[in-house]
């Protein structure tokens, strides 16, 4: 579901582009309301999505953990532009447009069904927290460090990837709590996914190594590597 919705969310991207350029005449109201509010969701993925601001060739400053609260924080903000789009009269928009607010409706309403259904969310499965397991770790392994505040950037982003990591098992343990159990088909897949990666520190693709700070004055690296 969340690679459908990347999918969506670049579309939007790509629709919000187009409105703007599509014509040279002014929006009407409709339109122009809706341009806002698909500018508004959208400045929220580059601001937090990491895989959206990679593509974009932005630095990563945010990885979410997996957690009631931030459900609960994209449902409310799902809502809002849910009632934003109740105000626009859709029949009005031309077709570029009315793509756009057939998307944000279906990308908003998911937003808010991600908390009313948080905990039937299965996270510890090789396509949905082991494929976001295996991107960061391309993304950060691959993560240049030029200077002192990329090093710094880089320390952050390992402490939320942790914390990232911590929050499937508290989902899990969450879960099994209620009741709520992943499928003994999927559990040695799962279980094989995250074993890959319990591998030795020295072994870590994570390691700030000599070669990987080779932009860092040698009097500074021990710092960021303790």
């Amino acid at each position: 579901m969340k690679t459908v919705q990347r999918s969506l969310i670049c579309a939007l991207s790509l629709a919000i582009l187009g409105a703007g350029t599509a014509t040279p005449s002014p929006a009407p109201a409709s339109g122009a309301a809706l341009d806002a509010v698909a500018d508004r969701y959208w400045q929220r993925e580059v601001s937090s999505d990491y895989t959206v601001r990679s593509e974009l060739g932005l630095p990563i400053t945010t990885i979410r953990a997996i957690t009631y609260a931030n459900a609960s924080d994209d449902a409310a903000f799902g809502q809002h532009v849910l009632d934003d789009l109740a105000t626009i009269d859709a029949s009005k928009l031309d077709q570029n447009r009315w793509i756009t607010y057939a998307t944000l409706h279906f990308l908003a309403t998911n937003d808010v069904a991600g908390a009313t259904y948080f905990w039937l969310h299965q996270q510890a499965t090789p396509y949905a927290g082991g494929f976001q397991i295996s991107e960061l770790t391309g993304l950060l392994a691959g993560m240049p460090i030029a200077n002192a505040s990329d090093a710094q950037r880089y320390i952050s982003l390992l402490h939320q990837y942790g914390a990232f990591v911590t929050s499937i098992g508290a989902l899990l343990q969450g879960q099994h709590e209620r009741g709520i159990i992943l499928p003994n088909v999927e559990t040695d897949a799962a279980q094989a996914v995250f074993a890959g990666y319990d591998v030795p520190a020295s072994q870590s693709p994570f390691v700030l190594t000599d070669a990987r700070l080779a932009a860092i004055a040698a009097a500074d690296r021990p710092a960021l590597q303790a």
